[in-house]
C-alpha cells in the first residue's frame, strides 16, 4: 500500500502507535512514516484505508483510531473501529480488511 515509484514498500518505512484511554476501553492509532510523509490506516464508509496524514496523531480523528475488544479466548483481542458504523479488521486472504 505504501509503494511509491516503484520502490519497495518496505524500505526506509516504521510504524508509530499512539494509544488513548477511553473509559475502561484502550484505543490505538497507527501511522506509517516513508519519505517523511505520514500514512494511517482509517475506516470510513465501513471500508479500511491507508490515508496520508499530518505528522501529529493529535490531529487524527475518530475514523483512524481502533478500540481492543477482549473476545473472551485467553489473551486474544480484536480491533474495532471507534467510528461507527463500529467494524473489526480481520485478515481475509493475505489482505487486511473490515468485518461487521
Amino acid at each position: 500500500m505504501l509503494e511509491k515509484d516503484g520502490q519497495d514498500p518496505k524500505a526506509n518505512a516504521w510504524m508509530d502507535k499512539s494509544q488513548r484511554e477511553s473509559g475502561e476501553k484502550i484505543q490505538f492509532a497507527l501511522r506509517f512514516k516513508r519519505d517523511q510523509l505520514y500514512y494511517s490506516p482509517a475506516v470510513a464508509d465501513g471500508k479500511l484505508k491507508m490515508e496520508m496524514t499530518p505528522s501529529s496523531p493529535a490531529s487524527l480523528d475518530e475514523t483512524y483510531w481502533f478500540e481492543k475488544v477482549n473476545i473472551e479466548a485467553g489473551e486474544y483481542h480484536e480491533l474495532r473501529s471507534v467510528s461507527k458504523p463500529q467494524v473489526y479488521l480481520c485478515l481475509i486472504g493475505k489482505e487486511i480488511s473490515t468485518c461487521g
